[in-house]
């Protein structure tokens, strides 16, 4: 499938569409569906194409989180260079990098981590280390990004929207703060991919698979893993020790910073909290839990749940509830805590789904 061609265009308007269909853009956007899909396509032939500014709004979930959103048209062409570089750079990753791709989500990391763990014949001796990078999406630099992306997509019409789309939002003062003047972070104008644009999750998950391929390649951890900018490796405390001076060395080349605070070495006799879950072994037992911040979220959807007047809520309400359950419940059913979470749970989402 070529980029400028209207099987491509078609595609990326109707995946574009599957997120927005209730937005007024779409209603005015399809009043001259063929004259603006059209357009779309001369403008990036011409390259007189134009990005728009984002529409910014904060979303609070496990924290807070900066959300930037493009123009329906703009969304279009987001799904257009992801419908051509997705396969691309999909395959330059490492089979150990989790996040944005398909078949790689979250419980698969969850998965893969405990199998290799259990492969251990004395895993009692592991020990684990966490990186974490500092404000990831914020700091991603456009030339490197721009660089690492030509190496792999040659076809220069891409390469133009690609620039186009980087190219569309810098970064603000939001955040130096929490940087070190001198840093990389402080100096670049030119770096951030937008947090919820679609390209955004692709290219910010290949931009570190070349400190992927330098670990297994290079460092050769006993066990290795990475979703997103979370670094994850099980190894002897010496090996540690050096691995993660090595990284972060690697990870500074790369024009970003490591948070201090999140990098940890520890046994695995104590919990190893990852994103939604701990981790523990015991006697060579391994035992999987959700971490504390979720199994609040989780008892505080419940006592909403239980304290809704069901008759008094819109469908709209009820879907948003719904989500939000399920998704809670859905974290559970890869720990050893469903039964005692699951043995007393009221059946209302099922109810609300039947009204």
């Amino acid at each position: 499938m070529k980029f400028l061609s209207t099987e491509n265009l078609i595609l990326a308007y109707k995946n574009a569409l599957k997120s927005r269909k209730t937005k007024h853009e779409i209603y005015i956007f399809n009043q001259n569906l063929e004259k603006n899909l059209k357009n779309i396509l001369s403008d990036l032939q011409n390259r007189i194409y134009t990005h728009w500014s984002y529409k910014y709004f904060s979303l609070c979930d496990s924290k807070k989180r900066y959300i930037s959103s493009p123009i329906f048209r703009d969304h279009i062409l987001h799904h257009m260079i992801y419908n051509i570089c997705y396969d691309v750079l999909d395959k330059r990753m490492i089979y150990n990098s989790f996040a944005t791709r398909k078949w790689k989500w979250l419980h698969q990391w969850l998965h893969y981590i405990v199998s290799k763990i259990k492969s251990q014949k004395n895993n009692q001796n592991l020990w684990y280390l966490k990186i974490d990078i500092s404000k990831y999406f914020y700091s991603i630099n456009h030339d490197v990004l721009k660089q690492k992306i030509s190496k792999y997509i040659k076809n220069s019409d891409v390469l133009y929207a690609i620039q186009l789309v980087i190219n569309s939002y810098q970064t603000s003062s939001l955040f130096d703060s929490l940087f070190a003047k001198q840093s990389d972070y402080r100096k670049t104008k030119s770096k951030w991919v937008p947090i919820w644009a679609l390209y955004s999750q692709l290219f910010a998950n290949f931009y570190l698979s070349e400190i992927d391929r330098y670990i297994v390649q290079q460092i050769k951890p006993q066990i290795y893993a990475r979703y997103m900018d979370d670094f994850v490796f099980l190894d002897t405390k010496e090996r540690l020790q050096q691995i993660k001076l090595s990284v972060i060395k690697k990870i500074e080349e790369h024009k970003l910073v490591v948070v201090p605070k999140k990098t940890q070495i520890n046994t695995l006799k104590h919990w190893i909290s990852f994103l939604w879950f701990k981790i523990q072994s015991i006697w060579s037992k391994l035992h999987i839990s959700v971490n504390s911040k979720n199994k609040k979220k989780f008892r505080k959807s419940v006592d909403t749940i239980k304290s809704l007047e069901y008759d008094h809520i819109s469908r709209q309400d009820k879907k948003r509830i719904i989500s939000v359950f399920e998704s809670r419940k859905w974290i559970f059913k890869h720990t050893g805590d469903t039964e005692r979470y699951f043995k007393n749970l009221p059946n209302t989402p099922i109810n609300l789904q039947n009204k």
